[in-house]
C-alpha cells in the first residue's frame, strides 16, 4: 500500500512497543514529507477490553510528542472490541485524531482485495465442486505474501485452497501443511482433486444406473446392469443401488430394480426427478436417445404429465391446443423436457395469487411455449443429436419466420420478413457416411415430398 519505513516490534524512547509502524509519504514541491502511521493487532478470542485500547491511545499520544507530528494510528482487533473500547472510539473519531479500527472480517475483506483472493462465500461455492463434505469453518491463511483459504471439514478434516478457490499446488501444501497441522489438533488432510474425482465417479454412476433401468419395461438385475459397465465394481454399484432405493427412485423385488412405479401425482414427481437428474449432468448422445426412446419417457408422456408440467409452473392454464403442442415438443426434445419439469422462476415468481395467475395466465404460457420451441430448436441445430432427431425420432427439418423491423426515433428504418429452413441429411457411404445439418432454399421440396420422389 506504498508505505515505507516500515518496522515490527519497535521499542520507542519510553519503552513502549509498537506492533507496527511506518511512514507514509506525501510529495510536496521540491521534497517528500512522511506521515507517521502506527498499528497495534489484537488476535485475541474475546473482543478486546477497555485497558488494551487505553494502553494504545497512550502510546499514540506518546508518539505524537516524539514526531511533533500528527499520528495517524490503527487498531486491529480480530475478534472485535466490547462497548466500552466501541464508544470510546466512536467518539475519537469526531475529534482530532487520526484513528481507525478495524474487525478480523475487515481486514479480511481488504486482505481479499490486495491479494486478488476471492470471498469466503465465493469459497464455500468452490468447496460444493469437489465434495460433498459438510464445512464447520473456512479461515484466510496469509503466508510469505500469498494467501490461502483453510477449510475444516467435519470429522477434523481440512483441506487448503488457493486465493482464487483452487486448490493449492503440491509445493505451496508442503510449505503450509506442517505450520496448519500445529494448530488443528488430529487434523487430517482432504485431497480435493481425489474427492472430485471420487464424486463425479459416484454421480456418473448413479446416472448410468437410471439411464439403464429408465429404458426397461421389466425389472433387471444388477448383474445385467454391470455387464454393459464393466468399469464398476460390484460393491460401489450396490452401494449406488441403495441410495437410489433410499431416495425412491428405484424399487427391489427378488434382487431385481426397476424404476419405482406410483400412481399420479407421485409418479410424475418421481418421474421429474429422474429426468432432471439424468440430465443435470453431461450426457452422451447415444445415452439421450436411450433415455427418450425408453419405457420411462414414453409410458410417461401424455396429457396427464402435461396437467403435472402445469402445477410445476405455477398453475398454469393450458388451453387443449396448447397442451397438444406442449406434449409433443417434449416427447422430441431432451432440453424442452427438462426445462417443463423445472419450474421457470420468470413465471412462477409472480404466480402467487389467483388474480395474478387470472391476469398473467395468457402471457405466461406464450413465454413458456415460446421457451419450449427454443429449446427445441437450439436441440434441433447440435450436432452431436443429428442422428438421435433423423432415426429416433425421424426428425428431417425445421422451418422457422419472424419479421424484423428496426426502428429508430423518428420512425421504420428497415423490415423483412425471414424464413428459415434448416434440415437434417444422410451422407453416402462415399462421402463418409453420417448425418449433416442442411440449408434449404425456400422453394425446396417438404421433406415428405422427397421422400416420395426417392421412392419412385
Amino acid at each position: 500500500m506504498n508505505y515505507v519505513n516500515i518496522a515490527r516490534n519497535r521499542i520507542s524512547g519510553g519503552g513502549e512497543e509498537l506492533d507496527l509502524s511506518a511512514d507514509f509519504p506525501l510529495p510536496t514541491p521540491g521534497s517528500t514529507s512522511n506521515v507517521r502511521f502506527i498499528v497495534e493487532c489484537k488476535a485475541y478470542r474475546n473482543p478486546v477490553q477497555t485497558d488494551a485500547w487505553m494502553k494504545f491511545l497512550g502510546k499514540i499520544f506518546v508518539e505524537q510528542i516524539r514526531q511533533r507530528q500528527e499520528i495517524h494510528a490503527l487498531f486491529i482487533a480480530l475478534s472485535g472490541v466490547n462497548g466500552n473500547v466501541s464508544g470510546s472510539y466512536n467518539e475519537l473519531r469526531t475529534s482530532q485524531v487520526r484513528i481507525q479500527l478495524l474487525s478480523g472480517p475487515e481486514l479480511t475483506k481488504i486482505v481479499c482485495e490486495l491479494l486478488g483472493a476471492k470471498t469466503a462465500e465465493d469459497i464455500t461455492a468452490a468447496i460444493s465442486r469437489f465434495t460433498q463434505r459438510t464445512h464447520t469453518s473456512i479461515e484466510l491463511v496469509y503466508y510469505e505474501m500469498t494467501a490461502y483459504w483453510l477449510v475444516v471439514f467435519e470429522g477434523q478434516r481440512y483441506t487448503v485452497l488457493g486465493a482464487a478457490g483452487e486448490p493449492t499446488t503440491q509445493d505451496h501444501l508442503d510449505r503450509i501443511r506442517p505450520l496448519l497441522e500445529r494448530r488443528i489438533e488430529d487434523a487430517k488432510f482432504v485431497d480435493l482433486h481425489e474427492e472430485a474425482r471420487a464424486y463425479s465417479r459416484k454421480k456418473r454412476l448413479s446416472q448410468l444406473i437410471l439411464i439403464y433401468f429408465s429404458t426397461l419395461s421389466t425389472p433387471a438385475s444388477l448383474d445385467s446392469f454391470l455387464s454393459k459397465h464393466v468399469e464398476y465394481e460390484v460393491a460401489e454399484a450396490s452401494s449406488e443401488l441403495g441410495d437410489l432405493l433410499s431416495k425412491n427412485l428405484l424399487q427391489e423385488s427378488e434382487n431385481n430394480y426397476q424404476i419405482r412405479s406410483d400412481t399420479a401425482p407421485q409418479r410424475y414427481d418421481n418421474f421429474a426427478k429422474i429426468i432432471t437428474y439424468i440430465f443435470s449432468s453431461p450426457i452422451a448422445a447415444q445415452e439421450i436417445a436411450q433415455v427418450m426412446m425408453g419405457d420411462l419417457v414414453r409410458s410417461s408422456l401424455n396429457l396427464d404429465l402435461v396437467h403435472h408440467i402445469s402445477t410445476i409452473q405455477g398453475n398454469l392454464a393450458f388451453p387443449p391446443e396448447d397442451g397438444a403442442d406442449a406434449l409433443s415438443i417434449i416427447t422430441i426434445s431432451p432440453s424442452a423436457l427438462l426445462h417443463a419439469l423445472t419450474p421457470y422462476p420468470m413465471i412462477i415468481n409472480h404466480r402467487t395469487s389467483e388474480e395474478e395467475r387470472r391476469e398473467h395466465n395468457e402471457f405466461d404460457i406464450s413465454l413458456f411455449m415460446r421457451t419450449l420451441y427454443e429449446l427445441l430448436i437450439q436441440d434441433f441445430n447440435n450436432p452431436e443429436l443429428k442422428q438421435y432427431f433423423f432415426e429416433s425420432q425421424n426428425l428431417r427439418e425445421l422451418e422457422s419466420s419472424m419479421t424484423v423491423t428496426v426502428k429508430s426515433g423518428s420512425g421504420v428504418i428497415a423490415q423483412r420478413n425471414i424464413t428459415s429452413r434448416i434440415g437434417i441429411g444422410a451422407l453416402a457411404d462415399r462421402h463418409g457416411g453420417g448425418y449433416i445439418h442442411l440449408v434449404a432454399p425456400s422453394h425446396a421440396p417438404q421433406p415428405w415430398d422427397q421422400k416420395n420422389r426417392s421412392s419412385e
